[in-house]
């Protein structure tokens, strides 16, 4: 795949952004031809290459792709520490307060429907 190889080089060369972008654009591409863990191990490493940049907004965005394709695998463990990671993010820049507000009332959500664990309607209380 050129753009894994595209990523590689950019690595090499020190630009993290450049990697960063590549990588994004692979795991996305691996993601569609259906090898999900393929593309999970991509995006971490876009949401690496973003966050050495100082990229938050990428690397929030990518954040929230993994909690979204967790969520959508019915694996809420999973999903709710990566949208809580994306919120954090999103929380340090002041033009993304709606996107961080979305992803708690998201994290509060499924938190709030694991009633297996009572610990978790603690956690979604104090989530939201």
């Amino acid at each position: 795949m050129i753009n894994l190889d595209c990523a590689k080089i950019a690595r090499a060369l020190k630009n993290d952004r450049d990697a960063a972008v590549y990588s994004n654009e692979a795991g996305d591409f691996f993601m569609k031809a259906g090898e999900k863990d393929r593309a999970v191990a991509i995006f971490k490493d876009s949401i690496d290459d973003f966050m050495k940049n100082g990229n938050f907004d990428g690397a929030g965005k990518g954040l929230k792709k993994l909690g979204e394709y967790y969520e959508s695998q019915y694996n809420p463990d999973i999903a709710i520490p990566y949208y809580k990671q994306a919120a954090e993010i999103f929380s340090l820049a002041p033009y993304k307060v709606t996107e961080t507000e979305k992803l708690k009332l998201k994290m509060a959500d499924m938190l709030s429907e694991m009633i297996d664990k009572p610990e978790m309607l603690k956690e979604a209380i104090s989530v939201s």
